[in-house]
């Protein structure tokens, strides 16, 4: 294809790709563990109240030697390169899920564009367009590049270190820039590290001769120089404490006393994940995905044990096929031993996207070498044409659209469950409306020091910029989802120095030191939030009276929290 077209469809293509995972980007509430990340990442503070899972800054909060500084180097469970941007970005855009998610989108389009140059320097133009199209579409890629978890930068990180490492066949000095990417990488998520079996595994079977290159061990050396780090802190962290940190402790099956429970590592049997790996595949794909998929596989058998020749050379051997199903096959493997979780499989999705787009590519160019009517090519055009349409709305009603249509896993997929519009977003605006422009006049103790301080700044800042001091108490009620709460109402709390507490620690304070309590205490005004699944008792109706109402709805218009303006 000529160069020239082949720029103007990618853009197309980028153009496409921008659209699906920027528009509505603010949609869906904060509710995955996408908040674990963007909370911590506001002060890039190692902290997210977690009950079962401290970290070092909890554990020598008060000693007499104070927080290491060591701790300063990577955070207890995950690198920090991901926490670091998604900092950046809220200090320039603010505390909010657009500024958190605008770094996954960035990186989810720059996949796209490396599946394109991948695809062509494995295979062929043709085949690398197809493939950037495909994952510009699916709604897998969609979702992962408009939510603010890690694998939007892991999909990046691993393509970057694979494109770099192969196009080293023809000049070595792109070893040093798959080093460098890899090191980056793994700053952002230990599995980024599957790219080091791809590389060994292609290395020793077929190009051994790397082996006697200097800048095949200087990218190496390139690499751990990038993550040293999150070395020195596990280092001084084994040092302090005899353990490393959290992945790393799971992955040696330590279980470091100070985490007796390690969330998110309950992935069951070898047998529990392969019965859920397929399923979970299907889950999280649309069936014109998978579909094709299972046509790639079938298409790939018959054309190698068939040995059907295609008119042209499409790529199906060579070293850049052998690279292709090496990288394959180690990242298939690796979701056996992580579990095959819904984020996780988006790892999956490149490799995919290429197997589909080469063999779609393969089979026209079958067709193009054999005598079948126009008619015929034709049709499959339009098909194909009709299925990318199908694609495109499957992600625009599973990640866009604030409520889908039509059954799920038919017209939609489960990931919509990540980011529901329940209307914790609804929630937010209003404390943010009602708090504009005010700062806490009083504020309640802290359990750390850390926190005091971040408070005290916080306070302080907001004073000495003109706010208005404004002494609100704010009490919530009900079975708030536990990410949505730390989002919206922890967020405040910690960050900003609101007072709030549970409805049970209200009364509780109420009957130890008396019904005037607050009012003795200088508070004035207080909210009373809940959520509309909890059963109204006694006092909730006792704390309604006299109070002005307002009713929080989400985007669907159903009510969802109910909240109380009362002076005190």
């Amino acid at each position: 294809m000529n160069k020239k077209y082949a720029g103007y469809i990618l853009l197309v293509i980028l153009v496409l790709a921008g659209f699906l995972r920027l528009y509505g980007l603010n949609r869906g509430d904060a509710i995955s563990d996408e908040v674990l990340l963007a909370f911590r990442a506001i002060k890039m503070l190692d902290f997210d109240e977690g009950d079962f899972q401290t970290t070092p800054l909890e554990w020598f909060d008060k000693s007499d030697g104070g927080i290491p500084w060591w701790t300063g180097l990577s955070f207890h469970d995950h690198p920090p390169i991901v926490f670091l941007i998604q900092h950046v970005f809220m200090r320039i855009f603010g505390e909010n899920s657009v500024a958190f998610r605008l770094p996954s989108v960035l990186f989810g389009l720059g996949s796209v564009f490396l599946i394109y140059l991948l695809g062509t320097l494995l295979f062929s133009v043709e085949a690398g367009l197809l493939s950037a199209l495909l994952l510009s579409t699916t709604v897998n890629h969609v979702y992962v590049s408009r939510i603010g978890l890690q694998e939007s930068y892991v999909i990046f990180f691993i393509l970057l270190s694979l494109y770099y490492f192969f196009r080293s066949d023809k000049n070595d000095k792109y070893f040093l820039h798959s080093g460098l990417a890899l090191g980056f990488g793994l700053l952002t998520k230990y599995t980024v590290g599957i790219v080091i079996p791809i590389i060994l595994t292609y290395t020793l079977i077929w190009q051994r001769g790397y082996l006697k290159n200097r800048r095949f061990w200087l990218g190496g050396l390139w690499a751990i120089v990038t993550f040293s780090p999150v070395i020195i802190y596990n280092i001084e962290m084994y040092r302090a404490v005899g353990h490393f940190d959290f992945q790393i402790s799971a992955m040696m099956g330590d279980r470091p006393a100070k985490w007796p429970v390690q969330p998110g590592k309950e992935i069951g049997s070898m047998t529990d994940r392969l019965m859920v790996y397929l399923p979970n595949l299907f889950a999280t794909n649309s069936p014109i995905f998978i579909l094709l998929l299972a046509l790639s596989v079938v298409f790939f058998i018959y054309r190698f044990f068939f040995k059907v020749e295609p008119s042209r050379n499409t790529g199906y051997s060579g070293g850049g096929m052998r690279f292709f199903l090496v990288s394959f096959g180690w990242v298939a493997i690796l979701m056996l031993f992580i579990g095959p979780q819904f984020r996780f499989l988006t790892m999956l999705t490149p490799f995919i996207a290429l197997a589909i787009g080469l063999s779609l590519y393969n089979a026209y160019g079958y067709l193009l070498g054999h005598s079948v009517s126009k008619f015929l090519k034709f049709s499959i055009v339009i098909v194909f044409s009709v299925l990318l349409g199908f694609e495109i709305f499957y992600s625009w009603n599973s990640q866009i659209a604030l409520y889908p249509v039509g059954g799920m896993n038919t017209f939609w997929s489960r990931l919509r469950f990540e980011n529901y519009n329940w209307g914790y977003n609804e929630l937010g605006k209003f404390l943010d409306e009602e708090l504009e422009g005010k700062v806490p006049a009083l504020t309640f103790d802290l359990k750390y020091d850390f926190l005091s301080r971040i408070r005290d700044e916080a306070v302080t800042g907001a004073i000495d910029s003109g706010a208005e001091p404004y002494p609100a108490l704010i009490v919530w009620g009900g079975n708030f989802d536990k990410a949505g709460k730390l989002w919206t109402l922890d967020r405040l709390h910690i960050f900003h120095g609101w007072p709030i507490m549970s409805v049970s620690t209200y009364f509780s304070m109420l009957e130890e030191r008396g019904a005037d309590f607050f009012k003795r205490g200088g508070f004035t005004k207080s909210y009373f939030i809940f959520i509309n699944n909890k059963v109204p008792d006694g006092n909730d109706r006792a704390l309604s009276n006299g109070a002005e109402g307002v009713t929080i709805r989400n985007s669907n218009g159903d009510d969802v929290f109910y909240i109380y303006r009362k002076e005190i």
